[in-house]
């Protein structure tokens, strides 16, 4: 064999091999992409049936990618428990973890834990503290109830000033299963327990956007790989001749 042969022979295996290349990376991208194999529904049962007593108003599921995979990721709040999971494509439990932190006893000068809570049912009718987990704690010098409320599928987060009684933060986040009901609307005045300090008003959260199979990568443009393949077999051909 030539040595002119023998070149070609190698330019021509090398671009098949940096063909091959930019196929298997490609067509990792768009395996990543394809839709899990459960539902928010079935997650959701997944993960219900490992709390005793939990019902479809206790629990928040969503949808997340996480490493090239896609995952539920949700939270159950049962009388001030709450039980943070993530389950994987194939219904296994990959996360699971119970957090029944009760938080500061209530303290002088400070609204009390049931006048908090009252103010965080007021906003969410036909809630009841089942649904509810809430704190007091010390952030940066200050008092404040921190906690969350499940109630239908959607998950209310929310800060409140120990000292006022007034609504720090107020987040509305959907879940993805079929039975959630929509949010509670946000009153147009919330009073607080402490009436003289006006109350902020609340903040919605908006959705979060999950990689599309157009677009399974977020900022990775697969024609640009492409187009680098290309101009590196046509420089390997032309070496070649």
């Amino acid at each position: 064999m030539s040595s002119t042969q023998s070149t070609r022979r190698w330019v021509t295996m090398a671009a098949l091999g940096l063909v091959a290349a930019g196929g298997l990376v490609t067509g990792t991208a768009l395996t990543a992409a394809a839709a899990p194999a459960t539902t928010a529904d079935q997650a959701a049962s997944i993960a219900l049936a490992r709390v005793s007593g939990a019902t479809t108003d206790n629990i928040y599921v969503v949808k997340d990618y996480d490493d090239g995979r896609y995952t539920w990721e949700g939270e159950i709040i049962l009388n001030n428990v709450e039980y943070d999971f993530e389950i994987g494509s194939n219904g296994t439990i990959r996360d699971w973890e119970v957090e029944r932190y009760a938080g500061l006893a209530d303290r002088s000068g400070l609204i009390t834990k049931a006048q908090a809570t009252q103010a965080v049912l007021n906003r969410v009718p036909g809630a009841t503290s089942a649904n509810l987990r809430i704190y007091l704690e010390r952030d940066d010098g200050r008092y404040e109830f921190d906690g969350e409320l499940i109630k239908g599928g959607v998950l209310y987060d929310f800060e409140i000033n120990a000292t006022t009684g007034n609504f720090q933060q107020w987040q509305v986040r959907q879940s993805a299963t079929s039975g959630s009901s929509q949010p509670a609307p946000a009153p147009v005045t919330t009073p607080s327990v402490n009436p003289t300090v006006p109350d902020p008003a609340p903040v919605t959260t908006s959705p979060v956007t999950t990689p599309s199979a157009n677009n399974p990568i977020p900022g990775f443009d697969i024609s640009f790989l492409i187009q680098l393949l290309q101009q590196l077999i046509n420089l390997l051909l032309s070496m070649a001749v």
